[in-house]
C-alpha cells in the first residue's frame, strides 16, 4: 500500500492512497520529496474527500498548533518538518506558516 502526502484543491495537506482508506483511520504515510523523504509519518484521516476506487484522497487530522510561549517568538521544533523553527516562518514540508 503507497500513502504519500498531496496538496488538496483547499490548499491542505491531504494523503493519497491506492489502497482502501477509511475516516478514522490512522495510517502510515511516506514523506515522498525534500531532506525527510524516505521519513513515515502517521496521520489520521479525518475525510475521505475523493475515490475512484483506484486512488483515494483525504483530508487529514491538523495536530495541535505548539504552545505559544509568553515570550512571543520562541522556538519549537515543528511536527511536520522536525526543524527547529520560529513562528510566522513557512514550514518547507507543508507550506504551512509555523
Amino acid at each position: 500500500m503507497t500513502i504519500s502526502y498531496t496538496k488538496l484543491k483547499s490548499g491542505d495537506w491531504g494523503i493519497r492512497s491506492d489502497q482502501v482508506i477509511k475516516e478514522g483511520e490512522s495510517v502510515s504515510v511516506t514523506v515522498k520529496t525534500g531532506a525527510k523523504a524516505g521519513q513515515i509519518k502517521t496521520e489520521t484521516v479525518k475525510k475521505v474527500i475523493w475515490t475512484d476506487n483506484k486512488v483515494w484522497l483525504a483530508a487529514i487530522e491538523k495536530k495541535d498548533a505548539p504552545p505559544r510561549g509568553t515570550g512571543g517568538g520562541k522556538s519549537y521544533e515543528c511536527e511536520e518538518c522536525g526543524d527547529r523553527v520560529t513562528p510566522g516562518s513557512r514550514c518547507w514540508e507543508t507550506g504551512m506558516t509555523h
